[in-house]
C-alpha cells in the first residue's frame, strides 16, 4: 500500500511540475492567467466527474486490467464533460446575442474564449493527471484482487447522491451565467424525449433484442445482481457508438443550416445555440451510459464472468469529435469577421 500511495504521488508531482512549467511560459509570454480561472467551468467538471467515482466500490489490492478500464471510463467522462460544458458555454453566450447587438463580434470573441475554458481544463485533467497516474497491466482480475466486500440487494445510493450532484452542478452552471432558466427546461421536454427513445430504439434494432433494458436495473437497484453482461456491454457499446456518430452528423448538418443564415449572425449563432442543447442532451446521455459501464465491470468481476465483458475505448474519437467542435466554433467566427 505504501508502494502505491508513494507511485501516485510520483504521478502528482510529476503532472504539478508539468502544469506549472506551462503556466510560467504563458505568464512569460505575456498571457493573462486570469482567462483560464473560471469557477463554473471548474464546477461543471468536477459535478460531471463525482458520479462515476463515486459508484467505483471495489477497491485494488492488485494492479490489474480493472485499473486501466477505471481509468479509461474516467477518462471518456471528462473529456465528454469538457466538451459538454463548451457546448452549454455556446449555447448560453448564442442565446444573449439574439437579444443583443446582432453583429457581436467583440463579445463573440471574449464568449469563445470563455467557453472553452472547460474544454482546457479537461485536457489538463486527461492529459496531465490521469495519463501520469495511470498504470497499466495484463492481468486479467478476479475477486481475490480487490478488498472484501459485503454482497445484498440494496438501492444503489452512490448513483442517486451522484446524479444529483450532477444535476446540481449542470443547473448552477446555467444559473451563475443566466438567471433565466426557461430555455433549459423549455428543451427538456419533447426533444429529449424522441432523442431517448430513438437511441434506444436504433439499439435495440442492431442487437436484435430488448434484454439490455433489464441491465438498466444495476443503475438504481441490485448492484451485485446475476445479469447478462454479453448483452449489456454490446447495449453500452452500441449507444455509445450511436451518441458520437450522430454527435458528427449534427455537427455537419447545424453547420450547412448556420451558413445558410450567413447574412444574419445572429441566427447562425442561434441555430448553433440549439446545436448546443441538443448535443448536451447527448453527451449527459453518454455520460450515463458510461456510469452503467463502471457498474457492469465491476458486476462481471464480482460474479466472476468478466471473460464476457467487452471494453470499447472511445477516448480517440472523442479527441476527434472536440476537433470538429471548435473547428465549427472557429468556422462560425470568421464567418462573423467577414460579414462584418
Amino acid at each position: 500500500m505504501a508502494l502505491k500511495q508513494n507511485q501516485l504521488l510520483i504521478s502528482l508531482l510529476k503532472s504539478t511540475i508539468i502544469i506549472i512549467s506551462i503556466y510560467v511560459i504563458l505568464n512569460y509570454s505575456g498571457v493573462d492567467a486570469l482567462i483560464y480561472v473560471s469557477t463554473a467551468s471548474f464546477g461543471f467538471l468536477l459535478g460531471s466527474i463525482v458520479p462515476i467515482s463515486l459508484v467505483f466500490y471495489l477497491t485494488p489490492i492488485t494492479k490489474t486490467i480493472y485499473d486501466k478500464i477505471q481509468f479509461s471510463l474516467i477518462k471518456e467522462t471528462i473529456l465528454v464533460a469538457g466538451l459538454n460544458g463548451s457546448l452549454l458555454g455556446w449555447t448560453l453566450m448564442s442565446y444573449s446575442f439574439e437579444k443583443e447587438n446582432p453583429y457581436p463580434i467583440d463579445n463573440m470573441w471574449a464568449g469563445m474564449s470563455a467557453s472553452l475554458v472547460t474544454l482546457l481544463y479537461a485536457f489538463v485533467w486527461a492529459l496531465l493527471v490521469i495519463d501520469l497516474i495511470r498504470k497499466d497491466s495484463n492481468v486479467e482480475p478476479d475477486n481475490h484482487c480487490f478488498k472484501e466486500i459485503d454482497i445484498k440487494k440494496s438501492i444503489n445510493y452512490r448513483f442517486i447522491g451522484g446524479v444529483l450532484f450532477w444535476c446540481a452542478a449542470y443547473v448552477g452552471t446555467w444559473l451563475l451565467m443566466t438567471p433565466d432558466l426557461y430555455k433549459l427546461t423549455d428543451f427538456l421536454k419533447l426533444p429529449a424525449l424522441i432523442g431517448l427513445l430513438l437511441i434506444f430504439l436504433v439499439t435495440g434494432l442492431h442487437i436484435g433484442n430488448i434484454k439490455f433494458v433489464q441491465t438498466i436495473k444495476i443503475l438504481f437497484y441490485d448492484i451485485y445482481g446475476n445479469y447478462n453482461i454479453n448483452d449489456a456491454s454490446l447495449f453500452i457499446k452500441t449507444v455509445k457508438a450511436l451518441i458520437i456518430k450522430c454527435s458528427f452528423i449534427l455537427f455537419f448538418g447545424f453547420l450547412l443550416a448556420g451558413l445558410s443564415n450567413s447574412i444574419l449572425l445572429w441566427e447562425t449563432l442561434l441555430i448553433f445555440g440549439n446545436l448546443g442543447f441538443v448535443l448536451s442532451f447527448l453527451l449527459s446521455l453518454y455520460q450515463l451510459i458510461l456510469i452503467q459501464e463502471a457498474l457492469v465491470l465491476q458486476n462481471s468481476i464480482v460474479n466472476k464472468k468478466f471473460n464476457e465483458y467487452n471494453y470499447q475505448n472511445n477516448v480517440s474519437n472523442l479527441y476527434v469529435l472536440i476537433s470538429v467542435f471548435v473547428g465549427v466554433m472557429i468556422t462560425i467566427w470568421l464567418l462573423g469577421m467577414i460579414i462584418v
